[in-house]
């Protein structure tokens, strides 16, 4: 249970840490945009105003009962405390009292492309790859997704960690964690790489089946449009798994 002293502190996080650093180091000019899921009484927001040159924080909680943990006892004290505590930054924060979800699509519709989005929200294994996946297509290239509480507890039920390790394992994002008891995780946005691997696994996939026709097509439509080409073979071979698919179910109520 949480009491006044934890969540009334500054709360410290690896991964705004590393941040902070990377930028730092890496001479950012631009201002950032960053977006917090699960914000309770503004403790880690807080960290993020005072650690990074942010242009805009969305920071984003229903406040109601089992949201980040949230007792329902404390949840009106909770969200004036964390108003008032984020007030001295002005229009620099944006408050989105909606599930965390319903927030980030509203994000999208808007065009919202944010450098960072920290999700500390629900914790089953739903709730969390959901949000991940939400976070993904609204995070620019580059661009991170990180969380806290990466591990997996009985009582109360925590699932971040295994939610976290299936959206990635088919991805060909580097991954990172730090932090104890309780660790944070994070991981780089890199549409350029996620292409790559796609490339990769469709050239074997027409090697295998020996449909370089295809590619072939791809390229006389194409010329030198690299990311034409892919699209193009993506559209084939999702054409042509489906026909095969639909085959086989054929054949099996044959």
């Amino acid at each position: 249970m949480k009491t006044k002293m934890d969540y009334e502190d500054i709360r410290k996080s690896p991964f705004i840490t590393w941040l902070a650093e990377v930028y730092k180091r890496s001479e950012r000019k631009e201002k950032v945009i960053g977006i917090e899921l699960g914000v309770f009484k503004a403790a880690h927001a807080e960290y993020i105003m005072e650690s990074i040159d942010i242009e805009k924080l969305y920071l984003i909680d229903p406040y109601e009962a089992g949201y980040e943990g949230e007792i329902a006892d404390d949840i009106p004290e909770a969200r004036d405390f964390a108003a008032k505590r984020m007030s001295k930054y002005g229009e620099r924060i944006q408050w989105m009292y909606n599930d965390g979800n319903e927030a980030l699509k509203k994000l999208a519709v808007k065009g919202v492309k944010a450098d960072f989005i920290y999700i500390d929200g629900k914790h089953d294994y739903t709730s969390s790859l959901s949000n991940i996946n939400h976070a993904v297509a609204l995070v620019k290239d580059k661009g991170f997704v990180a969380g806290h509480d990466y591990l997996i507890r009985s009582n109360p039920p925590i699932e971040v960690k295994k939610a976290v390790d299936d959206f990635l394992k088919d991805k060909p994002y580097k991954f990172f964690t730090a932090g104890s008891p309780i660790p944070d995780w994070w991981f780089r946005i890199s549409r350029n790489l996620w292409m790559r691997e796609k490339t990769r696994i469709m050239l074997g996939i027409l090697a295998e089946k020996d449909m370089s026709y295809l590619l072939q097509r791809a390229m006389i439509n194409n010329g030198n449009d690299g990311q034409g080409v892919m699209l193009d073979l993506m559209f084939y071979l999702d054409n042509w798994f489906n026909h095969d698919n639909e085959e086989k179910t054929i054949e099996g109520k044959c």
